[in-house]
């Protein structure tokens, strides 16, 4: 079954804090879009197991926020202060890893999840549209 994840990206930091997207990864069977009309990224999935992780960075300040759907439903992670030597070609396969601690997350199967890094600034991710095959999902940085 194909699933589809639009993510919507709110900042309320202005540069030079504003963050941008500097990389994307997908699973095989998930492609990334980019609406550049509207900003909007849209993760298409072929089916239940997949997964995206974007990171964002800003000055030194980097963060990953990975989203996808396990057994056929939604999941969300955010990890802060990512090392400089970190990227999320090195963390997304960590989340398949059954002895990761990132393992869990697939399974916790959460709508949101929200943390704020060692500079104060809050991250969050948000299903909007939580159940279903076309979900919505808003990450917000300030």
């Amino acid at each position: 079954m194909a699933y589809t994840i639009t993510i919507n990206v709110l900042q309320s930091l202005f540069p030079p804090k504003r963050f941008t997207i500097v990389e994307r990864t997908a699973q095989s069977g998930v492609d990334w879009a980019v609406d550049s009309a509207d900003g909007l990224l849209t993760m298409k999935m072929t089916n239940s197991g997949s997964s995206g992780v974007l990171r964002f960075k800003s000055g030194t300040s980097q963060f990953i926020v990975a989203c996808g759907v396990h057994n056929y439903k939604r999941w969300c992670d955010i990890i802060p202060d990512l090392e400089a030597s970190k990227t999320a070609m090195l963390t997304h396969p960590l989340y398949y890893k059954e002895d990761s601690p990132l393992y869990k997350k697939l399974w916790d199967q959460g709508s949101k999840f929200e943390v704020t890094d060692k500079a104060g600034t809050k991250i969050a991710i948000n299903f909007d549209v939580a159940e279903g095959n076309d979900l919505k999902a808003t990450i917000t940085i300030k």
